[in-house]
């Protein structure tokens, strides 16, 4: 769903910071939600759905190397089992 420019998806919710970045960043989700998921990934995409990276999520916290993604707006997409569940606006700096 897209409201005021800012892409949400709100099954799961979950922070990428800082945002923009330019190295990485952190992505943290509550831990009840965490577990609450099955084989966790976040993908990366551009706005033309091409995925740039893909990140298998072994914690609630977790730090994530985004350097070299090329400058630009990516959507982080929060996966279980193969499904979306959340979806983030990132600008790569």
């Amino acid at each position: 769903m897209l409201l005021n420019n800012e892409v949400e998806l709100s099954v799961f919710d979950f922070r990428v910071n800082p945002n923009p970045a330019t190295e990485q960043v952190e992505f943290s989700i509550a831990e009840d939600q965490f577990l609450s998921l099955t084989k966790p990934k976040v993908r990366v995409l551009d706005v033309t759905g091409r995925m740039h990276a893909s990140f298998l999520l072994l914690d609630a916290n977790q730090l994530l190397d985004i350097h070299a993604l090329p400058t630009g707006i990516y959507l982080m997409v929060l996966e279980s089992k193969g499904s979306a569940v959340g979806v983030k606006k990132l600008v790569k700096r």
